[in-house]
């Protein structure tokens, strides 16, 4: 399976929604292709995602990481732990942002962060 450009477009959109809305109810540490796998339900499968979570190997996967988490980490948005496993601090941007970008909005662009 590859993913177009459309595809990943669409799946950055899914995945900053998604920690947006959970940031709303406190969330501040979180697991890559867990986000990933919960906020893409029916896009990318449960075997790809427990592949790549226990060896690596799987390119999609490590293709959203890079695409999508890298700029959230090099921006200061989160911090990035061990494992693939993130932290959003309390003082990071994007609380303010994301909270911006829900107030009467049904659909939350990437573009827009």
């Amino acid at each position: 399976m590859t993913l177009t450009e459309g595809d990943l477009s669409m799946l950055d959109d899914r995945i900053i929604e998604c920690i947006c809305r959970k940031l709303d109810h406190t969330m501040v540490t979180f697991h890559g292709v867990d986000m990933i796998r919960e906020c893409a339900k029916g896009f990318l499968d449960k075997a790809r995602a427990d592949k790549f979570q226990f060896t690596g190997e799987d390119s999609i996967y490590k293709v959203v990481l890079e695409r999508f988490y890298r700029p959230l980490v090099k921006h200061g948005f989160i911090l990035e732990n061990e494992n693939n496993n993130f932290t959003i601090p309390a003082d990071s941007k994007l609380h303010d942002i994301c909270r911006k970008e829900l107030s009467g909005k049904e659909y939350i662009d990437w573009k827009d962060f």
